[in-house]
């Protein structure tokens, strides 16, 4: 089977269940990649594009009706052992997004960027979460990369917004709204999103 080369959606092998459909997809979704590792799981009804300007790890997960969406000169990373829940959808416009290894996104997360995004190892994001960066670069040349470092666990229904930074080892609450600052090891809650306490 032939596939495109920039997008796939919905091919004969995308809707295949069951083991079949795993290993059917398994060999003939990872020659379009720009890089795809190895031991890589493709669930049914995703929909990919723009995939010689995407990057897959080993041992990546992409869940059942999943979207990633990777523009004209734009590039996104998925990490080693990340794993990406159902209807999650990934959309770059401009810029990158990188996902460091051993990630776990939930169902119904939405992650889009017109400029970088980075995810830090091991960050746990829970459903619902939507992550968005619209600024590419500050007037004053100042960094607008939306940095969530590592080891983050960020609650269902919360939304990080654009050039926010978040330290190591910090807990976001269920529907917090993050645009700003939040220091490692520490957990916030509410909107906007203020810290009350030292993860323990």
């Amino acid at each position: 089977m032939t596939l495109p080369s920039e997008e796939f959606e919905g091919s004969v092998s995308g809707k295949v269940p069951c083991a079949l459909g795993l290993f059917l997809r398994s060999k003939t979704y990872v020659r379009n990649f720009k890089v795809c590792g190895t031991n890589v799981v493709f669930g049914r009804n995703i929909r990919i594009q723009g995939v010689s300007r995407i990057i897959l790890g080993n041992n990546v997960i992409i869940d059942d009706n999943c979207a990633i969406e990777a523009k004209a000169n734009t590039t996104i990373t998925i990490g080693d052992g990340v794993y990406i829940g159902r209807h999650t959808r990934i959309e770059c416009f401009a810029g990158s997004i990188f996902i460091s290894n051993n990630t776990n996104i939930s169902a119904n997360c939405h992650i889009s960027s017109s400029g970088r995004i980075l995810i830090g190892r091991g960050a746990m994001i829970a459903g619902f979460v939507q992550i968005s960066n619209s600024l590419m670069k500050a007037e004053n040349d100042k960094d607008t990369t939306l940095h969530i470092g590592n080891n983050c666990w960020i609650c269902s229904h919360a939304s990080i917004r654009q050039s926010s930074f978040i330290g190591d080892n910090v807990t976001i609450g269920a529907g917090a709204v993050v645009q700003g600052i939040i220091d490692p090891n520490q957990t916030a809650v509410g909107n906007p999103a203020r810290q009350i306490s030292q993860t323990a």
